[in-house]
């Protein structure tokens, strides 16, 4: 996986209030200091906007309430929030942004550029029979129903993200995007947009920030995790059974001795995701239970893997462990896990960055209740192969269970 554009920002100046008000000149500023006060002594971030002709409705009520709520605390780093709904022209469907509210945490220059950019480019959601990966971030997380992010949108081609790509030359590093939905009804009503000029996974208070946000809107977003807890071992507070905790405490003293080998980076337990445990189709969706890694080969890059993995959740077929998942075969091998796009696993550019290349799962089922399903992932240290030492390790590990 190669990088896409150069990066690159315009400058790192910013707007003055009244520059930006010119700037946005058909919205309303909803910033959240009374409009009463004078430009100069308005703050320099958390600033709301939406267009002031624009319709209203209950969904855009509630689209402006999140947007406004997610201004309500100071976040660790500089961002871009915007919502993109879903349009009809001419019987042809697409995503659109112009008319819809957006916030900005300052006033900065490639910030308000990239919003500028997206206000005059709809992202079509027609369906052209190309490849799934060639279809555009937006159209995939909205169509999909699944989140996507990258440390760095400079990992994402060009060809594939012609607005990602502008979004790097404005500066513009860490990117997320969630699905939104209405809990009434199950029908995804657009997408949420958040970018930073800062690399890497977002703060954790960021997130939890998002998951108020909804909450106070009324709204949701779907296979998303806003609580990682980065503590090697630590079962979380998952909806899980007392034979599943059995099992899962088993699971982990083994893998808390196999983590000991030069070759392993980390292991990982995926079970399936219990935001979907009333659907037939559950088990096609997996979350991380638990992780195990040696403090000594822990990074910062590692660790913005992790939160990922805790973030996402990981469909069949998607990376080494769905690929274990949706086949009938109970192990799976992988040597470079740069060969993987990102819609083939979501997780890519974040294990591209954690000089994550080489990973072997296998599936187990549980030995107290038959019906458990436990898939367990290994990272093998890059350059080292697997092993025969490791491999009978690994081996001997799976015929216990």
């Amino acid at each position: 996986m190669k990088m896409g554009v150069e990066f690159g920002r315009f400058d790192d100046e910013e707007y003055s209030a009244v520059d930006f008000i010119e700037y946005f000149k058909i919205y309303d500023i909803r910033s959240l200091p009374k409009q009463s006060q004078p430009l100069d002594e308005l703050p320099r971030y958390g600033w709301v906007c939406w267009a002031s002709d624009a319709d209203e409705s209950a969904k855009r009520s509630k689209i402006q309430l999140l947007v406004r709520e997610i201004t309500k605390w100071r976040w660790k780093d500089n961002y871009l929030v915007q919502f993109w709904a879903p349009k009809m022209a001419a019987g042809r469907p697409y995503l659109s942004t112009l008319d819809q509210p957006f916030a900005v945490d300052s006033l900065w220059k490639g910030l308000c550029r990239y919003r500028k950019y997206c206000m005059e480019h709809d992202q079509s959601l027609v369906d052209d029979g190309g490849k799934e990966e060639d279809i555009g971030l937006l159209r995939r997380v909205f169509i999909k129903r699944y989140p996507e992010s990258t440390p760095d949108l400079r990992l994402y081609s060009s060809k594939k993200n012609a607005l990602q790509d502008h979004a790097a030359l404005c500066g513009l590093r860490r990117y997320m995007a969630f699905p939104v939905f209405d809990p009434f009804q199950d029908q995804c009503i657009g997408v949420l947009e958040v970018l930073s000029p800062c690399r890497g996974f977002m703060a954790y208070a960021d997130f939890r920030t998002i998951e108020l946000a909804l909450e106070a809107a009324n709204l949701r977003s779907t296979h998303v995790n806003f609580s990682p807890c980065l503590l090697s071992g630590s079962l979380r507070n998952l909806n899980i059974s007392e034979a599943q905790r059995l099992e899962l405490s088993e699971i982990k003293e083994m893998l808390q001795l196999l983590i000991q080998l030069p070759q392993l980076k980390l292991a990982q337990i995926w079970i399936p995701c219990s935001q979907c445990a009333k659907s037939s189709i559950h088990i096609r969706c997996m979350e991380q239970a638990i992780f195990i890694t040696d403090e000594k080969k822990n990074d910062w890059n590692l660790s913005q893997f992790l939160a990922a993995c805790q973030l996402h959740r990981i469909q069949a077929g998607n990376g080494v462990a769905g690929r274990v998942l949706s086949s009938t075969r109970k192990l799976c091998f992988c040597q470079n896990l740069c060969n993987f796009s990102m819609t083939e696993f979501p997780l890519a550019h974040y294990a591209l960055e954690a000089k994550l290349t080489t990973s072997f799962a296998i599936c187990l089922r549980g030995i107290h209740s038959e019906t458990n399903l436990y898939v367990i992932e290994f990272f093998i240290n890059a350059g080292n192969g697997l092993k025969a030492r490791t491999h009978g390790h690994l081996f001997t590990f799976y015929c216990q269970y």
